[in-house]
């Protein structure tokens, strides 16, 4: 999934599937960059994802991010 969230057109899969797919879908992928979120966040397609988690999920879902 890290893979995906820092390749250039892997990014904007995985934000199409954030911004059409059901909460608990969500979490299950969000889930597996959970560890890599500074990396996300550092990586310019990477953050487009944590961008779109912040947007489109509930926001005490998205804690991790934020601490």
């Amino acid at each position: 999934m890290f893979g995906l969230c820092t390749h250039e057109h892997g990014c904007r899969v995985v934000q199409r599937i954030l911004e059409t797919a059901p909460v608990e879908l969500q979490l299950t992928l969000v889930k597996e960059i959970e560890a890599r979120v500074l990396e996300c966040v550092e990586d310019q397609n990477g953050n487009h994802v944590i961008q779109k988690c912040l947007e489109r999920m509930p926001t005490m879902k998205v804690q991790f991010i934020i601490d």
